[in-house]
């Protein structure tokens, strides 16, 4: 989501996008639990005045973003390839990779600015765009904790959207969870790469105009 100082935070079916061995190498892999076990019973849609406020919200800051249309996804999902279609061009490993990601801004002069983090901000769009209420997403922590801080975004959803999401995530390794989001359940959609949930992402579309 966008930091609190106003800056970015610096579909395809399975096995359809084969990674090249160099590709493996240096894209930032992690080794979290996938896993599609997401109980929709339990899922809130929280009120109004909740979803339109302002502010922390569990440690993180959070802003309305659900006014995301899928013609604004497609114009971000456009950007956000060609970045990392460059950023696989010249990262020689997985630490190179994540850097130029995350430094994408210096990249305005080909690249408009991206909304969300560069490498999460199409998934986050897409979930909103679905009719979702994104509360947080993060690009992930490669050298940090690798079994605990994958790409991932956060949303509240009512129980129909929850029922798209796992139908565009079936046989793909997308996970799709619970997640409590300040008092109330949401789900959280990660995967161990960040090119795996750009392709999720526009998956979540070819299913939804289908």
């Amino acid at each position: 989501m966008p930091r609190p100082d106003g800056r970015p935070p610096a579909h395809t079916r399975r096995n359809s996008h084969k990674k090249s061995p160099d590709i493996i190498k240096m894209l930032p892999r992690y080794n979290s639990k996938i896993s599609q076990d997401l109980d929709i019973s339990m899922l809130e849609y929280p009120p109004e005045r909740i979803l339109s406020a302002k502010g922390l919200i569990d440690n993180i800051y959070y802003t309305d973003e659900r006014d995301w249309r899928w013609k604004g996804f497609l114009e971000i999902y456009e950007i956000e390839k060609k970045l990392v279609s460059k950023t696989k061009k010249e990262a020689k490993n997985e630490k190179e990779f994540d850097w130029i990601l995350q430094d994408s801004t210096s990249y305005d002069d080909i690249f408009p600015p991206l909304n969300f983090e560069s490498g999460i901000s199409s998934i986050t769009v897409a979930i909103s765009a679905l009719g979702c209420a994104p509360a947080s997403s993060c690009r992930g922590h490669p050298f940090l904790n690798k079994n605990n801080y994958s790409p991932h975004v956060v949303a509240w959803t009512k129980r129909h959207k929850a029922e798209e999401i796992l139908s565009s995530a079936k046989g793909l390794e997308i996970a799709v969870r619970n997640r409590k989001i300040g008092g109330s359940e949401g789900l959280i959609v990660y995967s161990n790469d960040v090119i795996t949930l750009l392709d999720f992402s526009k998956k979540l579309y070819d299913d939804h105009k289908n």
